[in-house]
């Protein structure tokens, strides 16, 4: 790729709803007081704790004094300020005048202004003692004076230029509300331990070195590359211990990943469709595991192959709303991490995802070391993301390489090798980042496997590929009607009697013509369909 610094200075992040203005924060959350030497109008707490307001009121003699007039028992402020996506939400404290109360409560920014909804929820809030009286969302906001300005994530994401996961540290104004299923925390730590325990994640024997630098490229894919994002599948029999190490690798980004509970598993028994994007969209810009994915039920390989177009082309399903219009359709950021026995087979699903074999470690004393010391790795991910946020990523050579590699497969006459060009370059840039990152000592020693290893499983996917299209599935199933239903293939002369018996001319679906085989379209592709041979049956 030429110089290895090939991450691009992105010109906008994924997330563009969270570039608006950072309010620092200040001093803590105040509300103001007021006083008799207020002009005429201000609001404020009094000394006594009730909402007073200053009045100028004229006496009998026509003298005219300033009083306070009383408005609410029930004092409150706004305490924070949060920003989640298009909305925001009010966090209200205060205390009851007459019985101390100490209240939190918090509303919707939409709802506020609705009188009925504010009154409900301040009564609910301050109870019986305290006497709501004329308070409203204007009063409350000439109250408040110092507020607590935050963004809420609901995702891992990029913004303000930076990767936001708990624990990275990079803003003051960010709040966390993750799904529990993706336990993204990484924290700071020792480093040198943390170095020593990623190393030996690389040792495991196997193609672990191109699992994982796909899992540390998952926020740069995301950020730079969101139209070429891929998938990684690690296929082997039960027992190969593949989902464990997967489970490991992605401790990089929280230890909490180590834990069966949060795996995303496949199947109409285990997790619906809604239920696997909503996971599947909470990643954001990390990598989430989808284990135990199998073809044995026909309708779980039409959902796995539903939901990595959906992941990887990054739009959830269009949906019409009751009222009219299209709901906004979820974003997906992720990079899938697929774990199972048996991969569905369909070309252009298998091309999205980057397929591994994976057999079962000889030597298992480096897993056992993982395992043992899996509470470094979150500190690995610290120090990556933290890298990561201060460096402009130039996508210098990146284009010539892929264009590169695309003439080298299609001489090789691989099927889609457009995107097995993309897939092997993000690969390889993200490999040549890592060289220039603090661990940068670890990647280097382990640079000519990964390659090895890349070329290799680079060679098989192309070869999978084009093996899973339509048009080789048709001759595979044109093979098997000639092994096992010759009588289906009427010689040019006459149909020669064989062990079958009598064929009628309903059943057959082509000739024999001087050593050439003449198919009839309609009744062979009927044939190959009652042998279940397509995922997606072609036309004539």
């Amino acid at each position: 790729l030429g110089s290895p610094s090939f991450l691009a200075g992105c010109s906008k992040d994924a997330c563009s709803h969270y570039d608006r203005p950072v309010v620092p924060l200040g001093d803590d959350p105040t509300a103001c007081r007021v006083y008799l030497s207020d002009e005429p109008g201000s609001v404020g707490i009094d000394e006594d704790g009730a909402i007073k307001r200053v009045k100028q009121v004229e006496k009998k003699n026509g003298e005219t004094v300033k009083v306070l007039e009383w408005i609410s028992d029930c004092a409150c402020y706004i305490h924070t300020e949060t920003l989640a996506e298009d909305e925001t939400e009010f966090v209200f404290e205060g205390t009851g005048a007459v019985d101390k109360r100490k209240v939190r409560f918090t509303m919707q920014a939409a709802d506020c202004p609705d009188s009925r909804k504010l009154k409900g929820v301040i009564t609910n809030a301050f109870g019986a003692a305290n006497r709501l009286g004329e308070l409203s969302f204007d009063t409350i906001q000439k109250i408040t004076g110092q507020t607590i300005k935050r963004r809420r994530v609901t995702a891992p994401a990029w913004i303000d230029g930076k990767p936001m996961i708990p624990g990275v540290g990079l803003a003051d104004d960010i709040e966390f509300k993750l799904l529990d299923m993706v336990p993204a925390q990484v924290r700071e730590g020792d480093l040198e331990a943390a170095k020593k325990t990623l190393a030996m994640l690389l040792d495991i024997p196997g193609p672990i070195s191109i699992l994982v630098t796909a899992i540390f490229g998952s926020p740069i894919y995301a950020r730079c590359f969101p139209n070429d994002r891929f998938g990684v599948g690690v296929w082997g029999r039960s027992g190969s211990l593949k989902t464990s190490i997967a489970k490991k690798a992605m401790c990089i980004y929280g230890d909490g990943y180590n834990d069966d509970i949060n795996l995303l598993k496949f199947g109409r028994n285990s997790s619906t469709g809604v239920g696997q994007s909503e996971v599947l969209g909470g990643a954001g810009i990390l990598p989430h595991i989808i284990d135990n994915v199998k073809s044995v039920d026909p309708r779980d390989a039409q959902q796995y192959i539903a939901t990595i177009h959906s992941v990887i082309e990054g739009k959830d399903k269009v949906r019409g709303k009751k009222d009219g219009g299209i709901r906004n359709s979820k974003a997906f950021l992720c990079t899938p991490i697929v774990t199972g026995e048996i991969k569905p087979d369909e070309a252009s699903t298998s091309a999205r995802i980057f397929n591994l074999k994976w057999s079962e470690p000889g030597d298992k004393s480096q897993v056992d070391y993982v395992a043992k010391h899996i509470k470094d790795l979150p500190v690995v991910g610290y120090h990556w993301l933290r890298w990561l946020a201060d460096r402009q990523l130039p996508l210098d050579g990146f284009e010539e390489a892929r264009t590169r590699k695309t003439d080298e497969f299609n001489g090789k006459n691989y099927v889609n090798s457009g995107r097995l060009a993309t897939i092997y370059t993000l690969l390889r840039a993200t490999w040549a980042a890592l060289l220039e990152s603090p661990f940068a000592d670890v990647f280097e020693p382990r640079t000519k496997r990964f390659l090895a290893d890349l070329d290799r499983c680079a060679e098989e996917q192309g070869a999978m590929v084009s093996e899973e299209t339509e048009v080789a599935k048709f001759l595979t199933g044109i093979d098997s009607i000639l092994a096992t239903q010759p009588h289906l293939i009427q010689e040019y002369e006459n149909q020669m009697p064989n062990e079958y018996g009598k064929t009628y001319f309903k059943d057959v679906i082509g000739r024999w013509i001087d050593g050439n085989l003449f198919l009839v379209p309609a009744q062979t592709l009927f044939a190959l369909k009652r042998i279940g041979v397509f995922v997606q049956m072609p036309t004539e």
